[in-house]
């Protein structure tokens, strides 16, 4: 259950870095390429793989920023306010968070 709603969060994350000051925009299609949506399936399976695709997202788009931009600063800020909340959840997180798989079965059968 978690993975069914992670998946698609981290997937909206790697997209928005995609598409983040891409010019590419505004002549076709941005997608994010098929062995990095496979690698994100594959490998999103707990929330501290979910934070740190977050924060590797966030540094791309970081990279991407234009120090031209008038709203840079800003940007700036809103960016370090997004890492200081991954990081201060990133600490919060124990093993005992994962769904048991006993659990994710129970709630599989009575979904079919």
């Amino acid at each position: 259950m978690f993975r069914f709603c992670a998946i698609p969060q981290v997937m909206a994350m790697a997209t928005l870095a995609e598409v983040y000051n891409n010019p590419k925009v505004f002549k076709g299609i941005v997608k994010i390429r098929k062995g990095l949506a496979s690698k994100l399936m594959l490998y999103t399976n707990d929330m501290n793989a979910v934070i740190k695709s977050f924060k590797r997202f966030m540094s791309i788009m970081i990279e991407k920023t234009n120090p031209n931009d008038p709203h840079f600063t800003q940007l700036q800020y809103q960016f370090n306010q997004i890492f200081q909340l991954l990081d201060s959840n990133s600490a919060v997180i124990t093993p005992e968070f994962k769904i048991h798989k006993h659990y994710e079965n129970t709630l599989m059968a009575e979904l079919k």
